[in-house]
């Protein structure tokens, strides 16, 4: 556990109950769970690592990273937002707009 800033945005795939708890030394990210963090974490050990990007440094040891990090890497952005020009390569985050969108109308 860590002490994390209350007014960070929650990650992609959080609900907006979970409170990030669990913060990774080396990069950063939070998470709710210490299990997600623990999977996490194994993404910076260096002698796992499995998938390693062409067009940059990037290596990591999970399929699910490295297929996210090759779309942003390639600049694509596939998700676009119905009421906005916001476009992104991860569906998680163009829900977490799509939040945001909704909290607007509702004031």
């Amino acid at each position: 556990s860590s002490g994390i800033n209350a007014e960070w945005p929650l990650r992609p795939g959080m609900t907006k109950h979970a409170k990030p708890k669990f913060k990774c030394t080396v990069c950063g990210y939070c998470c709710a769970r210490k299990s997600s963090l623990r999977k996490h974490e194994l993404t910076h050990c260096a002698s796992d690592k499995r998938f390693n990007c062409t067009m940059c440094d990037y290596s990591v040891v999970t399929k699910s990273c490295f297929e996210k990090h090759i779309s942003n890497c390639k600049g694509e952005k596939p998700y676009t937002c119905s009421k906005c020009d916001y476009a992104t390569s991860q569906l998680g985050n163009l829900t977490t707009h799509a939040e945001m969108h909704a909290s607007q109308e509702k004031q």
